[in-house]
């Protein structure tokens, strides 16, 4: 409704109505700017308590037309960077379980969602590159723009994939890396398309690939 307004007949009153329009945040309520957006959810848990995250109710491509009628200021996670990457070892056995699990997710979006299977940005061959790094400390220095604050911000995050450096780093492989929340939400930032489907997905071929199933690669 607000995208049509905007769109077709908001007027100079109307658009500056809609720039101090009172939005849902994960601090509650707030009409004052500036007020952020991320559509990196591992991301947006680190920075909940620093900063004001709109939640809009949904996934935020649905609502990308209006951030800038609405004065929001999008974080976008690959300006995010990684603390001290070298500072931890890999972990064999959670990177094998991780690329089985990428074959697995494959084989699920070639056969029920192969829109999806063109999503992934940096191609199949080259996720199934990536080594799994336990980082219990990790922490990732954020730039955020306009905000005020003074250069970077630095929060804790479970899990970041590093495009590329080809790593993922984790700070509890077993824990956070099967969760939908965690491991999917930071695999769903390399799609384009629907994040929520992929981070669902995700999980379910973890599953697979832990019980030992070997995915078909089909062309």
């Amino acid at each position: 409704m607000l995208e049509e307004l905007f769109r077709t007949s908001a007027g100079p009153q109307d658009r500056r109505k809609l720039a101090k329009l009172r939005l849902w945040t994960r601090q509650g309520w707030k009409d004052d700017r500036p007020i952020f957006a991320t559509d990196d959810e591992t991301l947006a848990d680190g920075l909940a308590d620093r900063l004001p995250l709109w939640q809009p109710g949904g996934e935020l491509d649905q609502f990308r037309s209006l951030m800038k009628p609405l004065r929001v200021e999008e974080i976008r996670s690959s300006g995010a960077e990684v603390i001290e990457p070298d500072s931890e070892q890999d972990d064999p056995d959670a990177t094998e379980l991780f690329r089985a699990t990428v074959q697995q997710l494959q084989e699920d979006f070639v056969r029920n969602e192969p829109r999806l299977v063109q999503g992934l940005g940096i191609g199949w061959d080259a996720l199934e590159e990536f080594r799994v790094r336990e980082h219990p400390k990790l922490m990732l220095s954020v730039q955020v723009p306009g905000s005020g604050v003074g250069g970077a911000l630095h929060c804790d995050v479970p899990v970041r994939l590093d495009p590329d450096r080809r790593i993922v780093f984790v700070k509890d492989p077993q824990c956070d890396l099967p969760r939908a929340d965690r491991g999917g939400r930071a695999l769903a930032t390399l799609f384009d398309g629907d994040r929520r489907r992929v981070a669902q997905a995700w999980r379910s071929a973890w599953d697979l690939a832990e019980s030992g199933r070997t995915a078909t690669l089909l062309e």
